[in-house]
């Protein structure tokens, strides 16, 4: 399977974009697809910077602005982050034995914990964004997207397995290797500097004292720390899911999107402040 195909193949599985990739998914191709998730992430990125950026010059409130973007990308990527976010929660807090953890993530039904989840989650990302379009860090908001769709890819390595037989999980667990892993880092660290840059450009008010290259080049280190506190919640969340639950599935990828995007919003709306 080529690049191409793959990357679009991932996009059509994680956006509501009408791309269309015949022939059967074998664990292969899906493996070179999930290596790929960064390209859907640049693809939500720019749709939701864009959307904020056009909210902004029509005259929305920050506030507006942000929930309005919150909700367009629960459109555009179906909620399945935040439905995998829900089970996970759900799954997780119900302290019970692995098989029927996994059962609950199966249900597909939302609980308490989960619908809380949610809620704070997307509180978050809205009061987040919110920061980050006052400031005038668009690209930021970009790079939210790119980084958030890296994570789940380090949850694939090798060392990690399914912990369902059937699935979305076994199709994407365990193939990915070091090529892939050093890959996703220097995207991750190219998407740190792209929100590196647009804060400490945009905003006067941030902690950065003065504009040009030292204030750029801070930010840039800072928000590639952000990034690290995202990668490094991810790798807690896959060793908790190995041993509570066995190993990866659909939905804990699906949470490692969810919280690693309010990590880095967090994150760099704080930088941007």
């Amino acid at each position: 399977m080529t690049t191409m195909r793959a990357a679009a193949m991932i996009i059509s599985w994680m956006t509501i974009l009408p791309l269309r990739v015949r022939g059967p998914v074998s664990r292969e191709s899906a493996g070179r697809a999930i290596s790929c998730l960064p390209a859907a992430g640049s693809v939500v990125g720019v749709f939701a910077a864009s959307l904020a950026f056009l909210l902004d010059l029509a005259g929305a409130t920050p506030l507006l602005s942000a929930a309005l973007v919150v909700a367009g990308l629960a459109i555009l990527t179906r909620g399945m982050h935040l439905d995998g976010l829900a089970d996970t929660v759900d799954a997780l807090a119900s302290y019970k034995p692995a098989a029927e953890a996994r059962q609950i993530m199966r249900e597909g039904t939302v609980g308490p914990l989960g619908a809380g989840a949610l809620a704070l989650v997307s509180l978050v990302e809205v009061a987040a964004y919110a920061q980050l379009i006052e400031a005038g860090a668009f690209a930021a908001i970009a790079a939210v997207g790119i980084v958030s769709r890296c994570l789940p890819v380090f949850l694939c390595r090798r060392s990690i397995p399914s912990a369902e037989q059937g699935g979305f999980g076994p199709l994407v667990a365990s193939t990915q290797g070091p090529a892939s892993m050093t890959a996703q880092a220097l995207i991750t660290l190219a998407a740190a500097a792209l929100a590196g840059e647009s804060i400490a450009s945009a905003s006067g008010r941030s902690i950065f004292v003065e504009h040009g290259a030292p204030a750029v080049s801070l930010g840039i280190c800072m928000c590639a720390v952000i990034c690290g506190v995202a990668w490094l919640f991810t790798k807690v969340l896959g060793r908790h899911a190995v041993r509570r639950l066995g190993g990866i599935s659909g939905d804990i990828l699906g949470t490692a999107i969810a919280l690693g995007a309010a990590i880095t919003a967090s994150g760099f709306a704080i930088l941007a402040g």
